[in-house]
């Protein structure tokens, strides 16, 4: 995390002493460049989450460790591991609701794996905000989320 911020700090940095140095007409060609820079930076945690699909052959968890053999079965396990931490994470700070369950079927890709698809499952009691968590982890992710309360989809 300190190498993520200490990039964008030193991209700007860099591009301040550039749009300092480029006068005129230059001037607003760095700036536009160096905007883009800091942005991919800023984007750049997404892009395992975001990444595009390009083979379609996708796996659940459970079926996926067990067709897979040596190094890929770990890769999987260890994708859910993190997709299931960064959600639960992001859905107990955004409106502090612990899931009760998360499944992420994930799309095998020549680049590596994304997750395609994620299924929550919430306590009855968290029902009433299904649908803001669908639609927020929807929005922030760009994957299909489904959210479930108490058994039942719910949104």
């Amino acid at each position: 995390m300190r190498d993520y911020f200490m990039s964008l700090v030193v991209a700007s940095v860099i591009g301040t002493v550039l749009s300092m140095i480029a006068s005129g007409t230059f001037e607003k060609y760095v700036k536009y460049i160096v905007s883009l820079i800091c942005i991919l930076i800023i984007l750049m945690p997404l892009k395992g989450l975001l990444g595009l699909a390009t083979n379609f052959e996708t796996y659940t968890y459970n079926e996926s460790i067990l067709e897979t053999s040596g190094s890929e079965g770990l890769i999987l396990e260890l994708s859910k591991e993190r997709v299931i931490e960064a959600v639960n994470d992001a859905i107990l700070k955004r409106f502090n609701v612990t899931p009760v369950n998360i499944e992420v079927v994930f799309v095998n890709t020549e680049d590596g794996i994304s997750a395609e698809k994620i299924d929550i499952t919430l306590k009855t009691e968290d029902s009433n905000k299904a649908d803001e968590i669908k639609n927020y982890l929807s929005a922030l992710l760009g994957v299909e989320i489904n959210v479930a309360a108490g058994g039942e989809e719910v949104g």
